[in-house]
């Protein structure tokens, strides 16, 4: 390997004009001279599949090549016969080649992204003409998935900690397969992603959709799991095959459910259960609930009873899974402290000397591993226990080695100082005293076998009654924490913390889940904001006209009718009405807007956005600015233009009120969403059920005179430690007295 890196190195080296004609594209100084490059530029490539037989790329004839410029621009081209295309007028933008067939419109090739993708634009130079070289692409099946996001959020995982990322792998080894792509699309209102796969053909398949802080554990799968087989068979698909994952957030939810059914089953089995099961056994229910669902075609509720059992499943994965690794990582603990137990075990016992205290130790090893093997159930739940064992070995022979290293340079210091200065004081290493001292003890509990075994099962007896009468185990619970007094309201307030920063709202998923946990006995009024396209500017504003007056504000807000239930509201109007279920088109001004346009009757026809809007009602600004959300901040559009800071809101006096599905229309978020409950002992048990599967979001409850922020929070908890206060006393003075009576022993 060697020789081939220093012969491609030494070709790299003699290939004339390198940095001219080679790498002066990857120059950050170099800057384009518009008199010898003309703006656009023709780019020639070839689509290509990778031929293994002969190790080399062979074009695909009629291939669709779509290229998208950075004006966003779309240029479709069909390669000849040999593969190769030419799209003029053109700079910069991404492209991607695929081939459909002619008779069923499949997809039968598609980009490959795997290992034989060809590196384009490496080592070309943007020009008047550009070779991209080759498009790989690869025959494929097709797979399409829906409703890929984060449960716990319902939304697209926020931006700072990664998008939807889908992992594929050959279910068999767990690994890439050799040629795989695929596509996703943000709908970003809706709050979830669409995704194409391309798969290759006749290889089962399994898909794991993760994101920027759930790599680890990801956020669902989907490999085709059942009761029969936890583990899942994976998806095998056809050439030219193309797979719609219906219903694919049920799909997700139950392949969670069937692998999680295999981990409780291995866990319960060492009682390692730790309070999993009931959630697990209501997750089945959700699944069923979803079924059910279908069959009646209640679309609505199947999707949100699917919903709820991917964000519970995933709960009790992560919980499960933790579990099992702290089994696991448990191992590598014990095996560190049978290693000095093994050494005392064998002079103890067999006290040999050369090969046969090798062999001796081997056996011993060998023997109490294999006895630990039926006792702890990390041997079980590990999926290669013998990595783990040979791994720890492994990394104690380098530690060995480097101390082995150290000591010796060590010495050589020594003497280099007892060279320059003269022996001062003799002295034993440290190593060399342990050592001594470990020899010297173990000789001395030789001499009193029955004495040395009656010790020894006394402090194993106490040990072993104090451990099994207590455990430790970590709960996760939804804990009402206090943030305040006196609510607006009686009822439950969703948002996003620091509002999502404005790159993520709450969304229609969580508007409508609820709408459907809080049935008829609240009313769901959610609100969006609608900001510039560069919210952080405080130069870009909307501008509304009446005849020829003209107002300017930053931001509007999106309210619906149902808003007026609230007294406050109800207060505020002091002109004309509020908005009405049937109204398109219409907004709502404050008193002092009203007054610089010169509007003194109702309705009224103003202009935003190139659009006719209808003025029905005016309202105090005063008493709307004063208007409070659970969490004590504004509820007018937040004022982005302060950097960083997510808590100051813009006046009424800057921003418009108009109605709901108007502000969707116009491209608005939905930022947050009330409930108003009629029967308040109901709200605790509503806020309960979001928070627990939603606990993405900040989810305040307003029950009688407190204000209450939902949040799951995961709690360590002891069992039988206070019964255990007296025992322990005890078993220490046991232990103390069985050392006092070693001593005064020797001391005869």
């Amino acid at each position: 390997q060697v020789e081939i890196i220093f012969l491609c190195l030494y070709r790299i080296a003699l290939t004339p004009n390198l940095y001219k004609e080679y790498l002066s594209s990857f120059s950050y100084e170099q800057t384009v001279n518009r008199r010898e490059l003309p703006y656009t530029s023709t780019i020639r490539g070839r689509v290509a599949i990778y031929n293994a037989t002969v190790g080399w790329y062979t074009g695909v004839p009629n291939a669709l090549l779509a290229f998208i410029s950075k004006g966003g621009r779309v240029f479709v081209e069909m390669t000849d016969e040999s593969g190769f295309f030419s799209i003029s007028h053109v700079q910069g933008g991404t492209w991607s080649a695929f081939k459909l067939n002619e008779s069923t419109g499949n997809l039968i090739y598609a980009p490959d992204f795997g290992v034989y993708k060809y590196p384009s634009l490496v080592l070309t130079k943007w020009g008047p003409e550009v070779d991209i070289g080759f498009y790989t692409v690869f025959k494929c099946g097709t797979a399409v998935l829906f409703d890929l996001m984060d449960p716990s959020f319902l939304q697209i995982p926020p931006m700072d900690g990664g998008q939807v990322l889908l992992s594929i792998y050959e279910h068999d080894t767990h690994s890439a397969p050799t040629s795989f792509g695929s596509s996703v699309q943000f709908l970003m209102r809706e709050g979830y992603a669409v995704a194409t796969v391309y798969l290759p053909p006749d290889v089962p398949i399994e898909i794991l959709l993760k994101t920027g802080y759930a790599l680890k554990m990801p956020l669902a799968f989907l490999i085709n799991a059942s009761g029969e087989s936890s583990e899942g068979a994976g998806y095998r698909l056809r050439e030219g095959e193309q797979y719609i994952f219906t219903y694919t957030a049920l799909r997700l939810a139950e392949d969670l459910y069937w692998v999680n059914n295999g981990y409780l089953q291995t866990a319960e089995r060492y009682q390692l259960g730790g309070g999993f099961a009931k959630k697990h056994d209501s997750i089945r229910g959700f699944i069923e609930q979803a079924k059910d669902m279908l069959k009646s075609r209640r679309y609505d509720m199947a999707y949100h009873y699917s919903i709820m059992a991917w964000a519970f499943g995933r709960d009790v994965y992560l919980g499960l899974r933790g579990l099992i690794e702290d089994s696991v990582n448990a191992i590598v603990y014990v095996i560190a402290m049978m290693l000095p137990f093994i050494f005392l075990f064998e002079r103890l016992v067999f006290h040999a000397e050369g090969l046969k205290r090798i062999l001796s130790l081997i056996g011993v090893s060998l023997f109490f591993i294999s006895l630990l093997s039926f006792l702890h159930p990390g041997f079980i739940v590990a999926s290669n226990i013998m990595m783990v064992i040979v791994s720890f070995i492994v990394v104690i022979l380098v530690l060995m080695v480097i101390a082995v290293f150290f000591s010796i340079f060590s010495s050589a210091v020594k003497r280099l100082a007892i060279r320059m200065r003269g022996m001062h004081f003799a002295e034993i290493s440290k190593g060399d005293a342990a050592v001594m001292s470990f020899s010297v003890g173990v000789e001395n509990l030789r001499k009193r076998k029955s004495k040395l075994l009656l010790t020894l099962f006394s402090i194993i007896i106490v040990v072993m009654a104090l451990v099994m009468f207590t455990s430790t185990s970590t709960i996760t619970l939804v804990q009402p924490l206090p943030a305040g007094e006196h609510p607006p309201y009686q009822g439950i307030y969703v948002k996003r913390l620091d509002w999502g920063k404005l790159q993520h709202q709450v969304g229609e998923n969580a508007v409508r889940q609820l709408r459907i946990i809080c049935g008829e006995d609240a009313i769901v009024t959610p609100r969006i904001w609608v900001h510039p396209i560069n919210p952080a500017d405080p130069s870009l504003r909307f501008t509304l006209s009446y005849k020829n007056n003209n107002i300017t504000f930053h931001a509007m807000i999106g309210m619906t009718p149902e808003e007026i239930n609230n007294a406050i509201i109800q207060s505020a109007v002091i002109a004309g009405r509020w908005f009405l279920p049937t109204d398109r088109w219409t907004c709502i001004l404050t008193e002092k807007q009203a007054e610089r346009l010169g509007i003194t009757e109702l309705p009224a026809e103003v202009t935003l956005l190139g659009r006719k809007f209808i003025v029905t009602g005016i309202v105090d600004g005063n008493i709307f600015d004063d208007i409070r959300e659970m969490d004590g901040e504004a509820i007018t559009p937040l004022d982005a233009t302060q950097e960083r800071i997510w808590s100051i809101h813009f006046p009424s006096e800057d921003n418009l009120i108009i109605g709901y599905r108007d502000a969707l229309l116009l491209g608005g978020r939905i930022v947050s969403v009330s409930a108003r409950f009629s029967n308040s002992s109901l709200i605790s048990e509503a806020a309960k059920v979001f928070s627990g599967a939603f606990s993405g979001l900040a989810i305040y409850s307003g029950v009688g005179d407190f204000i209450y922020l939902n949040t799951k929070m995961r709690r360590i908890s002891i069992h039988g430690l206070e019964m255990q206060a007296i025992p322990l006393g005890i078993a220490i003075l046991i232990l103390f007295n069985l050392m006092l009576g070693e001593v005064y022993g020797r001391k005869r």
